[in-house]
């Protein structure tokens, strides 16, 4: 990953933001283009087919933004690499259902701009001009977006959530949010030497499966 490259959201915001930020706003559905009826869409990975909720153009689009919102690489893993995509398809497909409609055209909104200003999808973007966007977005001022600050918002805390939450939601895989941050992860108790031990980060990572 270019390091020299700016991020929508550093790592240490995104910390403060999962910190801070315990709901969400969703963005007004607005009539506008939807990916998912996207005559050419772009092919996608194996692994974003057959997702619950999103199409796979959706789904690809999804896992780009939250790819900025928290960047990575296989060697400094980060949304992309945690799956953080997953989460948010599940959930949208079960107790976020009621942001589907909204995701589906705020993506769709998105993508068009994008197709509009640089002639390319955004998948399909250099992480700057990508980056540039989600600015524009998060401030409400990318064209022909609407309620852009508030979607933007809205899929922010998801992604995190996908970074942060118990891989058994379909996130944090390889349990990169927990590792960025120090967590082991769920204990019914922790003794005084275990406390130690996590002081010294020699305690062993585990999840709720593992209980």
């Amino acid at each position: 990953m270019d390091r020299t490259k700016p991020a929508v959201i550093t790592r240490r915001t995104a910390v403060r933001v999962i910190a801070g930020a315990g709901a969400a706003g969703a963005a007004a559905g607005v009539g506008g283009y939807l990916l998912s009826r996207d005559p050419d869409p772009l092919p996608a990975r194996p692994e974003l087919r057959g997702l619950a909720a999103l199409t796979p153009a959706e789904g690809a689009l999804v896992e780009a933004i939250g790819a900025r919102i928290w960047p990575g690489d296989p060697a400094d893993p980060g949304a992309r690499e945690a799956g953080s995509v997953h989460y948010v398809d599940r959930a949208l497909a079960g107790p976020y259902a009621r942001y589907l409609s909204t995701y589906r055209i705020a993506l769709g909104q998105i993508d068009a701009a994008a197709r509009k200003l640089h002639r390319k999808p955004f998948v399909e973007l250099e992480e700057s001009t990508q980056d540039s966007l989600l600015d524009a977005l998060s401030r409400g001022r990318l064209a022909g977006v609407r309620h852009g600050e508030s979607f933007f918002l809205t899929i922010r805390v998801h992604v995190l959530e996908g970074v942060f939450s118990d891989p058994v939601h379909g996130g944090n895989r390889n349990l990169v949010g927990w590792k960025a941050v120090g967590y082991p992860g769920p204990f019914y108790g922790i003794t005084e030497q275990e406390q130690r031990r996590f002081a010294e980060h020699q305690m062993p990572y585990r999840r709720l499966a593992d209980l």
